[in-house]
């Protein structure tokens, strides 16, 4: 109940229970809790698990200095908290394909110019299309995730693959947009190419099954992830719409 009240889902809440069954601790997690005690237990541990929770709550509100957006934890919280709700969600997971190389190639400031131009791309993205009900993270470097209701995933991921393809040639010089190629140096001085940058989108929703923790839905967006590959330098959209792990 308290994860479903919108002036209160926010709160931390351990579990102190005698029901120390994995099947018991299992069922009060995915209704919401973030950790558990089994009782009886003595004081020094309810202190140690209430500053473990305190360090996941400066986590969840620790935001990157480039893109000035949550991380990980504040993200797989936020799922598990709409999960425990009920919502229908969609997760979106969003890697800049060929970031890596342009790096190299381009140095801190450049990599730091493609970050803050992404992370900007994704809150004025959802903001003109009247989306308010959204989660956007920063996994690091290249990995976005963004957390969205089921019914605004499409739209989303559409006009978010055609806005990065067609600001993504203002990072390159003509040359480079010509041969379809950037090249830069490894750590041994050798010379290797990469793809012009294109993103490649991976979605898992709720829509066709149940999934009991984000965790469980990060482990289907590496898979799809694996999938969501560009094609000819355009970004790629793939959707997961398995009723099942197969």
């Amino acid at each position: 109940r308290i994860r479903r009240d919108p002036e209160l889902y926010k709160v931390a809440i351990l579990m102190l229970t005698a029901l120390g069954e994995e099947p018991e601790v299992m069922h009060g997690l995915e209704q919401g809790a973030d950790d558990y005690l089994v009782k009886p237990f003595k004081f020094d541990r309810l202190l140690d698990k209430i500053a473990s929770m305190n360090a996941l709550l400066a986590s969840v509100h620790t935001r990157n200095r480039i893109s000035n957006l949550p991380g990980t934890d504040a993200i797989k919280r936020e799922i598990n908290h709409q999960l425990a709700r009920g919502e229908s969600i969609a997760v979106v997971y969003i890697d800049v394909v060929g970031f890596e190389v342009y790096a190299r190639s381009r140095g801190q400031e450049g990599a730091k110019q493609v970050i803050e131009s992404v992370a900007k791309m994704l809150t004025s993205l959802t903001r003109n299309l009247g989306i308010y009900e959204c989660f956007i993270a920063h996994m690091g470097r290249q990995h976005f995730v963004v957390l969205l209701k089921l019914e605004d995933y499409e739209r989303f991921c559409k006009h978010l693959a055609e806005l990065f393809d067609e600001n993504a040639p203002l990072f390159y010089t003509s040359q480079e947009l010509g041969q379809g190629f950037v090249v830069a140096n490894d750590n041994q001085g050798r010379e290797v190419r990469g793809p012009l940058m294109a993103l490649a989108i991976g979605v898992a929703h709720n829509q066709y099954r149940q999934f009991k923790n984000a965790k469980k839905i990060f482990e289907v967006l590496a898979q799809v992830r694996q999938k969501a590959q560009p094609v000819d330098g355009h970004s790629t959209i793939f959707v997961d719409r398995r009723r099942t792990d197969r």
